[in-house]
């Protein structure tokens, strides 16, 4: 319904986080991949906003969560809500060996010892999202190597690309993401694929070579940009040397080490953001004042924050790469 809007300020793609069935408001606790999650709308609503989005130069990339999935789905059924048999629920199901699992006492799962002997591992200890094993030739097959995979079925359906969701991860293992991109090659040899990596290190660097994926979000960009403008420390989100002010010539030399570390091929098709659905909005970080005690909204701070937002803004718009707006950001929401 707003995409004249979105058209009006000069968008040519949305990249969603998941819109597939999940559990939680976040969605990345998928419970079925192949359907649209009933909150955000019905397959015909995506097939219309497909439709009506090329019709305005409008693509859509979509968040591809292959990492972890729901423990209340399906394939894991913790809670036992599905007819089928999940991996939890016992050591015969089809899905068992999709998932790591530990003897526990007292765990929530299924075991040689009978119900509730065992445990599973999950992505960062959270136990709503248990991890999958991606060396499973089955795992694989699901999501990408089956001629109606995952990757391939909504690539089919009118998704111009994937953000593929902590693809950095370790678990994933070697010739996983060479596979992905074959398979997206096939099925679309324009399509977009992005990394969901942040730091400055071996990963990201070898994700970008012309292998894997093709470019990756530049979360480095954003820490240079929040150096040179955030009024005070700020949440470092793990990069080094981070959270404090920088001199214009520091921030001009991260730019530069940007530059030289990426081969063209990414390097101009970055997602340059300043905010995500992964961090602080860019509006409360650049605005002076305390976190806590509304300093940040009185109208004098505010006013300097909206003045830095603007400045913030110009950067990745005049940088090689797809300046990203964070939806809302170009309001002012906080």
């Amino acid at each position: 319904d707003r995409l004249d809007y979105l058209q009006e300020l000069g968008i040519t793609a949305i990249y969603f986080n998941p819109i597939f069935d999940a559990g939680s408001n976040h969605s990345y606790d998928t419970q079925a991949y192949t359907r649209i999650d009933p909150y955000f709308g019905t397959q015909k609503d995506w097939e219309n906003l497909v439709k009506h989005a090329e019709r305005r130069g409008i693509r859509i990339i979509l968040d591809g969560v292959f990492n972890h999935l729901s423990s209340d789905s399906p394939f894991f059924d913790r809670y036992g809500h599905y007819g089928a048999v999940g991996a939890c629920e016992s050591e015969d199901s089809p899905y068992r060996d999709w998932f790591f699992f530990r003897e526990e006492a007292n765990g929530p799962c299924a075991g040689p010892e009978g119900p509730n002997t065992m445990t599973y591992d999950a992505w960062f200890g959270f136990d709503s999202i248990p991890v999958l094993d991606k060396t499973n030739p089955a795992v694989q097959q699901y999501f990408l190597t089956d001629p109606n995979s995952i990757t391939r079925r909504w690539l089919a359906a009118g998704a111009a690309g994937w953000r593929l969701d902590v693809s950095g991860d370790p678990s994933f293992p070697d010739g996983y993401w060479e596979t992905f991109r074959n398979v997206v090659d096939d099925a679309d040899t324009d399509a977009l694929t992005i990394s969901e990596t942040w730091q400055q290190d071996s990963t990201l660097l070898r994700m970008i070579r012309g292998d894997r994926l093709d470019t990756t979000m530049n979360y480095r960009l954003r820490d240079a940009v929040l150096g040179l403008l955030a009024p005070q420390a700020f949440d470092a989100k793990g990069f080094a040397d981070s959270g404090r002010q920088l001199l214009a010539s520091e921030f001009a030399a991260r730019l530069e080490s940007v530059r030289e570390d990426y081969p063209d091929a990414a390097y101009y098709s970055l997602m340059n953001l300043l905010d995500s659905h992964d961090t602080e909005r860019l509006l409360w970080t650049v605005t002076p004042g305390a976190e806590a005690g509304g300093e940040r909204e009185r109208t004098a701070n505010l006013a300097a924050g909206k003045a830095n937002v603007r400045l913030a803004a110009l950067i990745p718009f005049t940088l090689p790469g797809a300046p990203t707006v964070d939806s809302g950001h170009e309001a002012g929401v906080t």
